[in-house]
């Protein structure tokens, strides 16, 4: 189904392919965008195709019912263009109220455009499950506001983020889940995706404090800029995480030598199970640090800290157990192993260089 209606604004031709869109391009709001979704036969889904070119949003387009697909020719081709006057709107949200939340839905092939800073988010998905968020492009400076996010989770599970190029202050977030907090991000992925955070201070990916993740894989993925690459730091989640996984990933252009890589620190619950492999740390900022883990596994991962930098950081308590399968530490970067004994390897260096083969490590509060 593909419905176009024109109209000309401020001496511009705006093309909205849906009566949702429409209803929000001649600024009725968001209870006609529903109505007009409802109009059309989408309530309980289908499929929404926009057009080459810029879609205007005047205001947010949300959807809350399910399956439903919305789709472009590609992240520079059909560009949504949104312009919120007031801060923390999102320009398209799947918000279905209720413990099941919204699901099977999808959104591809969409660029995102704006030219105010008030901060805004190009996707929001609170609660949902078995959604694909695929081929979503944010070009650097086309998402101003220093609050501004790329895509936003709260929750739910099988969420899959692939194929995406976003340059934004916060170009994924994920949130505590208001619907069931225990299940914040079970099964989510993001994989082949390129993301830049344009604050100094910022991080490309942030788990934010609540959040409970089973099952979380970063794979195939560049992260550059900002401080952090992968920030998770949990003072207040109701249950473990276990089975976070970063694989095949760089992260480059670090900005602050403050900074981590990978920054994953939980005060409340534990990491139970933490895997990076063959995972590369740009020597521009810290390795990998992480505090609140019981078995934490490196297989073929490249520290690039030098003098100056902290390439490896881990808080040991009685359940955490290291290995370290082969990898390789740069000459100079500093390695802190707080109350931990190593029960198997070769004597390596724990300054720089090779690691030895099949290191592990234990907690020994006498260390």
């Amino acid at each position: 189904m593909k419905i176009t209606r024109r109209k000309i604004i401020g001496g511009s031709l705006a093309a909205a392919p849906l009566a949702a869109a429409t209803a929000a391009l001649f600024g009725e709001g968001e209870a006609a965008a529903q109505a007009g979704l409802n109009a059309e036969g989408l309530a309980e889904g289908g499929e929404i195709r926009l057009p080459r070119g810029y879609t205007r949003l005047a205001e947010p387009f949300r959807f809350a019912g399910n399956r439903l697909n919305i789709r472009g020719d590609g992240p520079y081709a059909s560009t949504v263009q949104f312009e919120p006057e007031a801060p923390g709107a999102a320009a398209i949200e799947l918000d279905t109220p209720g413990r099941g939340g919204q699901a099977q839905s999808s959104i591809a092939g969409l660029g995102f455009h704006s030219t105010n800073s008030v901060d805004k988010t190009a996707i929001r998905l609170p609660n949902v499950a078995n959604v694909n968020i695929e081929r979503i492009g944010i070009a650097g400076r086309a998402w101003p506001g220093a609050g501004s996010i790329g895509i936003h989770t709260a929750g739910r599970q099988f969420v899959r983020i692939r194929d995406c190029d976003l340059v934004c202050a916060r170009p994924i977030v994920m949130s505590a889940n208001p619907a069931w907090p225990t299940i914040g991000a079970d099964f989510f992925q993001i994989s082949s995706c390129e993301l830049a955070t344009s604050l100094p201070r910022g991080a490309c990916v942030e788990v934010e404090d609540g959040v409970v993740a089973y099952n979380l894989s970063v794979r195939d993925t560049c992260m550059a800029r900002g401080a952090d690459g992968f920030r998770f730091v949990d003072r207040s989640s109701r249950g473990a995480s276990c089975n976070l996984e970063f694989q095949n990933c760089r992260t480059e252009q670090g900005e602050s030598p403050s900074g981590w890589s990978y920054d994953l620190r939980s005060a409340r619950q534990s990491f139970q199970s933490i895997l990076f492999q063959n995972v590369r740390c740009d020597g521009a900022r810290n390795g990998i640090r992480i505090s609140g883990g019981h078995r934490i596994t490196l297989i073929n991962v490249d520290l690039d800290q030098r003098d100056g930098r902290v390439a490896l950081d881990i808080e040991f308590n009685p359940a955490t157990v290291l290995t370290i399968i082969g990898g390789f530490s740069q000459v100079g970067g500093t390695m802190r192993l707080a109350r931990a004994r190593k029960v198997s390897g070769l004597d390596s260096q724990v300054r720089g260089g090779a690691f030895g083969p099949n290191e592990i490590w234990v907690y020994d509060p006498t260390a």
